[in-house]
């Protein structure tokens, strides 16, 4: 399914077991959003479903709102009748891959790659405190430009950039004033429609590309009757 639009999908999943913190989390629950790739990722202290939950209507949704659909694996956390009540409520579409084709969570598996090599350079040699690390961790990663789009994770989904340390030691960009509320809603509506046209074309440039650098290695299969072929039996 393609996101056209921020919150329109939803990717959910947990990172975990990690080493337990004073505060008692050994779990991260990671939700990335398919349009903007922003990501949001909380400490958990176990994986129950009504934490899960819990957790996504107090931190998420009632910052962002909910989203379209919610994407998740098969796992129970994720499955549990509190979580599809939850969706219920706010009119979530709940979406799950098949147990055979982990491909369908790709890009949570591979922020959670990046999740824990950030994790360990963060903690230098105290790997208890990587809760403590993590806002601080999301903060950069938000605020770096997202390859297939060609803008930050941040601007795609906010309409501005995050202020970072960096920024209160330049200032603002040159010719940002203080303006009315009305010149601001318009304004910002504006920037964020072009920040999402200029993301959807560098995409689908990005997809041309790899499009491209996969058929020059791919090789067409064809089959005739009376062929032999293997048959791949899965025990169900």
């Amino acid at each position: 399914m393609t996101a056209g639009y921020p919150l329109k999908r939803v990717g959910m999943d947990i990172l975990g077991p990690l080493e337990k913190t004073p505060s008692w989390n050994r779990y991260v629950l990671v939700l990335t959003d398919y349009f903007s790739k922003w990501t949001a990722a909380f400490p958990l202290a176990h994986m129950e479903a009504s934490t899960v939950a819990k957790v996504l209507v107090e931190k998420y949704i009632a910052y962002f709102g909910a989203p379209d659909y919610l994407h998740s694996d098969q796992g129970r956390s994720f499955e549990a009748s509190v979580v599809l009540e939850m969706c219920r409520l706010f009119g979530i579409r709940k979406m799950r891959s098949s147990p055979y084709q982990q491909h369908g969570n790709g890009l949570e598996i591979r922020f959670n790659r990046k999740l824990l090599d950030m994790l360990c350079t963060m903690v230098d040699g105290n790997p208890w405190q990587w809760d403590d690390m993590l806002p601080i961790g999301m903060l950069a990663y938000n605020s770096s430009v997202h390859e297939s789009k060609g803008v930050t994770r941040a601007i795609a989904i906010l309409g501005r950039e995050l202020r970072l340390p960096l920024d209160v030691q330049i200032g603002n960009p040159p010719g940002r004033e203080a303006q009315g509320l009305p010149d601001y809603i318009r304004e910002t509506r504006e920037s964020i429609g072009r920040v999402h046209e200029l993301a959807r074309d560098h995409l689908k440039t990005q997809q041309r590309r790899q499009k491209c650098l996969h058929d020059r290695h791919a090789q067409e299969s064809c089959f005739w009757p009376n062929d032999r072929v293997w048959l791949a039996m899965r025990n169900i």
